[in-house]
């Protein structure tokens, strides 16, 4: 189990965050959703989730991430 868990869409837009987190010794896992299909069940562990994923992803050509607004841990 993390203490936290990146959810994002793009890694390369997360390389910043990623390596101020490791800079800092926080234990982090990622879980990319760029054509991902997923239940929140299937959500590595984690003591906290930091969604990183943008709505309008539609817009911007990737693919379009479904997430559910309220998920039962």
């Amino acid at each position: 189990m993390h203490d936290l868990l990146v959810i994002h869409e793009h890694p390369d837009w997360q390389k910043p965050l990623f390596a101020a987190l490791e800079k800092r010794g926080i234990d982090f896992g990622t879980f990319d959703l760029q054509g991902a299909v997923f239940t929140p069940k299937a959500l590595p562990k984690a003591r906290l989730y930091f969604n990183q994923a943008r709505a309008p992803a539609r817009r911007s050509g990737a693919t379009p991430a479904l997430c559910h607004s309220v998920w039962p841990f």
